[in-house]
C-alpha cells in the first residue's frame, strides 16, 4: 500500500514535458558528459520513465535497485531518501523524475 502512495504522489509531481538533451561536440572539442546514479525500485513507474528517458537519449548512468542491491539500499538510507527514483546529477539531487527539472541539471560541458 506505501509503495503505492509513494509512486501515486512522485507521478503527481512529474511532468510530461518531452526534450532531447543532446551534445555536439565543437571541432576537436571533447565533451564531458555529467555522471548520473539513479536509485529505483523494479515497481516504479517513474522509475521506467527515467530509465526509458535515459536510453532513448543515449544518455550514460548507473542505476542501483533498493530492494535488490546492497548499494541501492545503503544509498537509498545515506541519502535518507522518502522515495524512488532518486536521481544526482553530478552530485545534483532530484527526488522524483522531471524532464524540465533533468535538463536543468544535466549539461554536458566541453
Amino acid at each position: 500500500m506505501s509503495k503505492m502512495i509513494v509512486a501515486t504522489l512522485l507521478l503527481l509531481l512529474t511532468t510530461a514535458v518531452s526534450a532531447q538533451v543532446t551534445p555536439t561536440p565543437t571541432a576537436g572539442g571533447t565533451i564531458k558528459q555529467p555522471e548520473v546514479i539513479f536509485y529505483s525500485a523494479s515497481w516504479c513507474g517513474i522509475c521506467k520513465r527515467a530509465r526509458n528517458y535515459f536510453n532513448s537519449h543515449q544518455i550514460p548512468f548507473t542505476e542501483y535497485d533498493v530492494e535488490k542491491t546492497r548499494e541501492g539500499m545503503e544509498g537509498f538510507r545515506r541519502y535518507r531518501a522518502r522515495g524512488v527514483p532518486l536521481i544526482f546529477v553530478d552530485g545534483q539531487r532530484m527526488d522524483g523524475f522531471s524532464v524540465a527539472r533533468f535538463r536543468q541539471l544535466y549539461r554536458p560541458v566541453q
